[in-house]
């Protein structure tokens, strides 16, 4: 006999609504045991009418929609109806949400876009643990969100070195990265640190000396434009720090990489 879960989906965004309820609603696992009843909100409002109206037993919540927010919601069904499971999606790295989630007995905190093996796993977290992938198949599996107090720590580091290469060229700080991923400043940098094994500002000069390094392999470039290309204003600087890290100079760096220039076009790419 089929047991019967009715199930909400809450999000603003249509499209971010289909993606979940078509994950769900197509594994197969959900045929064995379970019949699954979804419902739809496109806001805060709608969503505490239906918990109103149905018997929800689990739901994904947008943390970011109008009317009342998804933790908003959450805060106020646990008032009346203390044995629903949640699940929050968000497109913030946002660590204040993150802790009131984790607050509110959250079973998973997911960053947009959400893969599909994430929506299953949270799914089940919710609803029956022992449909959840084995260790082994989690560990096997690089795009599943196991949850604890950091879950999403990857994708949030993640996006900050997606930001640093985008925009090596700009004077990068740590203040403007961590504001764009949306944590403060001294959470963001103890939290890259502690991931990467480095810190963000060794993680700039590495990616620019690595952007240099390539520049330096596959163009015929100036020093002084290679040098403003990934955020040196200074060449000599640039030169300087470059020697530190790989060794030698750039000039040499590249003679080396490029022999079969010879010594006078070597030079006359250089000085310029």
């Amino acid at each position: 006999m089929t047991e019967t879960i009715e199930l909400l989906v809450a999000d603003d965004e249509a499209l971010e609504r289909a993606v979940i309820i078509k994950t769900i609603t197509c594994d197969a696992r959900c045929d064995e045991k379970y019949q699954i009843q979804v419902y739809q909100a496109q806001d805060g409002n709608e969503a505490i009418k239906i918990f109103s109206r149905k018997h929800i037993s689990a739901a994904f919540l947008d943390v970011r929609m109008p009317g009342k927010n998804g933790l908003e919601v959450a805060e106020q069904i646990k008032l009346h109806y203390p044995e629903v499971k949640f699940t929050f999606i968000s497109a913030y790295g946002d660590y204040p949400m993150l802790r009131k989630a984790i607050n509110l007995e959250a079973k998973d905190y997911l960053l947009k876009p959400v893969r599909r093996r994430e929506i299953v796993n949270a799914f089940w977290k919710m609803v029956d643990p022992q449909y959840l992938l084995s260790d082994e198949e989690e560990n096997s599996s690089g795009d599943i969100n196991c949850w604890n107090p950091l879950d999403p720590t990857k994708r949030i580091i993640n996006a900050a070195k997606s930001y640093v290469l985008q925009n090596l060229g700009k004077p990068l700080t740590l203040g403007e990265v961590a504001d764009h991923v949306g944590f403060s400043v001294s959470y963001f940098s103890t939290l890259f640190s502690r991931e990467e094994n480095m810190t963000f500002k060794e993680y700039v000069i590495q990616s620019r000396i690595e952007r240099a390094k390539t520049l330096l392999e596959n163009t015929d470039l100036p020093m002084k434009t290679i040098a403003r290309e990934i955020g040196f204003q200074d060449p000599d600087y640039f030169s300087k720090v470059f020697s530190q890290k790989v060794g030698t100079t750039p000039s040499r760096y590249h003679f080396q990489e490029r022999k079969g220039d010879g010594w006078e076009d070597f030079l006359t790419k250089f000085v310029r």
